[in-house]
C-alpha cells in the first residue's frame, strides 16, 4: 500500500491556502492602515452645514449678517472672537456683556438662524485692531467638534 500519493496532494493545497490567507492579511492590513492614514473614520463624520455670511464693519460697528444656507439652531452657532465684544442694537447702544464667546442664542436668537437673521457686535475697546479676528462657529452639542463657518478679520 502507497500512502504517499495522498498526502503530497494535501501538502501542495496546504501551501496555496497559506500563501492566500497571508496576502489576504496583507490587503485588510493595508486597507485599515491607510484609512487611518487618510482620516477616513473623521471624514465620515457630519461636516456642519452650509452657510455664507457677510459682513459689514462701519470701524465701530460689525455686522454679521447670515446670506444663505441651511438653516441652524441658533443654539449650535457662537460668535468667537479674539478681542471682547457686546451686542449692539439698531441705535447702537450696548447690549449684553462684554465677551469673546458669544451664542446665537445669547444674541437674541431663538430656534433657528436663517437666511437674513444678522447680529451687530461692538468692541469693547471701541474699535478692532488689524489682528482682531471673528469667526462664526457651529458646534452641536452632539459632538465634541466645532465647525467654522466665517471668519473676518480686521484690516
Amino acid at each position: 500500500m502507497r500512502l504517499g500519493g495522498n498526502f503530497a496532494d494535501r501538502d501542495a493545497s496546504s501551501s496555496v491556502l497559506s500563501l492566500v490567507l497571508m496576502v489576504g492579511m496583507v490587503v485588510l492590513l493595508v486597507g485599515v492602515v491607510g484609512a487611518f492614514a487618510f482620516n477616513v473614520p473623521n471624514a465620515l463624520e457630519d461636516p456642519g452645514p452650509q452657510a455664507d455670511f457677510s459682513s459689514d464693519y462701519d470701524g465701530t460697528v460689525l455686522a454679521l449678517t447670515y446670506e444663505r444656507g441651511d438653516s441652524i439652531p441658533a443654539a449650535d452657532l457662537l460668535v468667537v472672537t479674539s478681542t471682547p465684544v457686546h451686542q449692539v442694537d439698531a441705535a447702537g447702544s450696548p447690549v449684553g456683556p462684554d465677551a469673546t464667546e458669544h451664542a446665537f442664542t445669547d444674541l437674541g436668537h431663538a430656534g433657528d438662524v436663517q437666511a437674513g437673521d444678522a447680529v451687530s457686535l461692538a468692541p469693547a475697546s471701541g474699535s478692532l485692531d488689524d489682528d482682531d479676528v471673528v469667526r462664526v462657529v457651529y458646534r452641536p452639542p452632539s459632538s465634541d467638534r466645532s465647525t467654522v463657518l466665517y471668519e473676518w478679520q480686521a484690516n
